[in-house]
């Protein structure tokens, strides 16, 4: 289990934590390179995605990447607008980023990434009644 990032009250955070259950203990990990609350978080292919959030109440479309066995976090192609508070899901081999506040609007777009070729691309999205 991860504590990515987040608020302490006075600014948003760009620490990372790790709990081991079996000595039950939190341990700090590398931090990311951008600081962000609000963010949207998904594990594919052994590494955990951070997707968008806000550092202090400016929306972020930047994504991050943390590999567990380096404890290296790399930039990824950015997504194609700022997500503050975004739903993130991996699905099929893919990370996928739903609605967020762009900082003036909800969204009611959804965006996915291709990790083989760190790419971000819309997606359709179908309304049902």
């Amino acid at each position: 289990m991860y504590a990515i990032g987040g608020n302490d009250g006075a600014a948003s955070l760009d620490s990372c934590e790790r709990y081991d259950p079996h000595l039950n203990k939190w341990s700090t990990v590398a931090s990311m390179h951008k600081r962000r609350a609000g963010a949207g978080v998904a594990t594919l292919n052994g590494c955990l995605y951070v997707v968008g959030g806000f550092d202090e109440n400016t929306p972020l479309d930047c994504v991050e990447c943390y590999d567990p066995a380096t404890n290296v976090w790399t930039n990824v192609c950015k997504m194609s607008c700022c997500r503050g508070g975004v739903g993130v899901a991996a699905l099929a081999g893919r990370i996928y980023a739903v609605s967020g506040h762009d900082g003036q609007n909800y969204l009611s777009s959804v965006e996915a990434y291709d990790p083989l070729t760190d790419s971000w691309e819309a997606v359709k999205v179908i309304h049902f009644c």
